[in-house]
C-alpha cells in the first residue's frame, strides 16, 4: 500500500512494497509530487523486484512520478533479503547522477516546503 500525503506546503508520495510498473504514471497524472519517498532495498533474488523496487527501478519510478525530489527508503535498517544492508544505497549513489535525491541515514528527518 502506498499513499499521497497532499497539504498546503507539499505534496509527498510514500510507496509501500512495490514492484515497478505503470503504477508510477498513473500517480504523475493525479498528483504533483514534490517529494516521493521510494524503498530502494529487498530486491535479491531477482524475483523480488515483482514486489520491491532496486535503486535503478526507483530511479525509473522516481522520473516517471515527475517529482521534485526523491527521498529513498527502505533499506539499511535490517537484511530480509541477498544485498547487504548498505547495498542499496551505495548502488543508488553510483547511479544517481546527480538527481535530486536526498539520502537520509536511518532515523534522520527532513523538512521540505515547495518553493511556489
Amino acid at each position: 500500500m502506498g499513499y499521497v500525503i497532499e497539504t498546503d506546503c507539499a505534496t509527498v508520495y510514500v510507496a509501500g512494497d512495490t514492484g515497478y510498473g505503470g503504477h508510477f504514471k498513473a500517480i504523475s497524472g493525479r498528483f504533483n509530487i514534490d517529494v516521493a519517498c521510494l524503498p530502494i532495498g529487498c530486491y535479491r533474488p531477482f524475483w523480488f523486484r515483482l514486489n520491491h523496487l532496486s535503486p535503478s527501478d526507483a530511479i525509473r519510478a522516481f522520473k516517471d512520478l515527475k517529482a521534485d525530489m526523491m527521498v529513498p527508503v527502505h533499506w539499511g535498517t535490517f537484511r530480509l533479503s541477498l544485498e547487504r544492508l548498505g547495498e542499496p544505497v551505495r548502488d543508488l549513489k553510483r547511479i544517481m547522477d546527480g538527481l535530486p535525491i536526498k539520502i537520509l541515514k536511518p532515523g534522520q528527518g527532513l523538512t521540505y516546503s515547495r518553493q511556489d
